[in-house]
């Protein structure tokens, strides 16, 4: 079995200190993989139902500090050397084609 862990990379308390702290941290514990979430877009008001948390409501706020997925598993991939990196989600398209694909290059 292989396991992942999750490095936040949104929320007020999501650094770039905090991010590799943790992405290193992971890779000499002997996880296999490092994730990130993406979200290119934060609403300024959303009108739902669905639980996200105690209150009910989805709190935009404390979502504002979201490190950019592809430029964070960058960043990761110059201080770690063996774990896999990936994010859980990619958001395609919000983000421009020929951007993108120099990104991944």
């Amino acid at each position: 079995m292989k396991l992942g862990v999750h490095v936040v990379n949104a929320r007020p308390w999501a650094t770039a200190e905090s991010i590799v702290s943790l992405g290193m941290r992971a890779e000499a514990l002997g996880f296999d993989s490092v994730w990130v979430s993406d979200q290119v877009v934060i609403p300024s008001e959303l009108r739902s139902s669905f639980s996200y948390g105690a209150t009910g409501q989805y709190d935009i706020e404390a979502n504002q500090n979201f490190f950019e997925a592809l430029s964070v598993l960058t960043y990761l991939a110059g201080r770690t050397s063996r774990v896999h990196l990936g994010t859980s989600v990619f958001v395609l398209p919000y983000r421009q084609p020929l951007v993108l694909a120099k990104q991944w290059a």
